[in-house]
């Protein structure tokens, strides 16, 4: 026990070895690299944004932003935008990556994280109470012959202020529980896994973060599991009781680490992102390249072993549907 809490510990300790958002660039084809977060909101509003940069399609290092506001009683409103090299820059002094008119930074003084993106009539802003450090878990990384990928928590669990502009509508700033990562990889959706699970439970002390990788090939989830109160242990065991559903029905899923048995259960569609359905009749020459990624995103709960139960935001992938 003594020497997995040692590993655990150096696991979960910040990375210097070069600036947080500094891209780090590759010459693959494939290669992808995306710092994605959210901030959940106490009225019911979910803000989702993503900033990178991608080789993939033509051309290389085009920079990419997405924005996604989700709203009680409106229909969800997602902007994407793509643009070559020459439109964006990451900046050594001031550590902001800059991509058209969406950005991400750190707050001079206090290195707190802050997200701003404005695309057409759309724009998000997301502030985090804390600075990021890079947390690697356990199960999460793949090199292969054929590529990598390399995934980072950078913020687990945070208060966050934000704020929405809407063609109709422009919020207040509001309080809220936030989650950031960081990914880069030059593997294909396809060769990653074939079906992704992710719980993030990012407020209160029983906070909890759960993912599960399901490999290409015939094979059991491999995943993990960081409780606020621990360290991230490896996931044991997963069931998935409603494998074949509509975006209507939902998920219930149960899974296990060493505090016990736990039960994730999907209560609300927020959004069904397929951005290749987007392409019109692109869609078949990039489908056969990169598959049919589609990833639902829930509201859910989690019912822990001790008996807790509090509520949290389930993505549910699979790379080509």
């Amino acid at each position: 026990m003594k020497a997995f809490l040692v590993i655990s510990f150096f696991i979960l300790q910040s990375v210097h070895a070069s600036p947080l958002l500094r891209p780090q660039l590759d010459s693959d084809e494939f290669y992808s690299e995306t710092f994605s977060m959210f901030s959940d909101l106490g009225n019911g509003v979910y803000l989702y944004s993503q900033i990178g940069l991608t080789n993939i399609g033509p051309g290389d290092k085009k920079g990419l932003c997405h924005l996604l506001i989700v709203r009680p009683g409106h229909v969800p409103i997602h902007e994407s935008v793509i643009v070559e090299q020459e439109e964006w820059s990451y900046n050594d002094t001031t550590e902001s990556l800059k991509v058209a008119q969406c950005s991400l930074r750190l707050a001079e003084n206090t290195r707190r994280m802050i997200f701003f993106g404005r695309i057409d009539k759309t724009s998000i802003q997301i502030e985090f109470s804390r600075s990021p450090q890079k947390f690697l878990m356990p199960n999460s990384q793949l090199e292969q012959e054929s590529g990598y990928y390399r995934p980072e928590i950078y913020i687990p669990w945070s208060t966050t202020s934000a704020k929405y502009v809407t063609e109709n509508e422009t919020s207040a700033l509001m309080q809220g529980n936030g989650y950031a990562d960081h990914s880069r990889t030059t593997l294909l959706p396809a060769q990653l896994a074939s079906q992704w699970i992710r719980f993030r439970g990012i407020a209160g002390n029983e906070a909890t973060l759960m993912l599960a990788r399901f490999p290409p090939k015939a094979g059991g989830a491999k995943g993990w599991v960081w409780h606020r109160s621990g360290v991230a242990q490896p996931l044991l065991a997963l069931k998935i009781n409603r494998g074949i559903v509509t975006d209507e029905k939902g998920w219930s899923i149960s899974f296990m680490d060493q505090t016990g048995k736990m039960e994730i259960l999907s209560s609300q569609l927020l959004y069904r992102h397929a951005p290749l359905e987007e392409k019109g009749f692109l869609k078949k020459i990039v489908a056969s390249i990169i598959g049919n990624p589609v990833t639902r995103t829930y509201r859910a709960s989690l019912r822990k072993a001790n008996g807790v139960s509090f509520s949290g935001i389930l993505e549910v992938s699979f790379s080509n549907e």
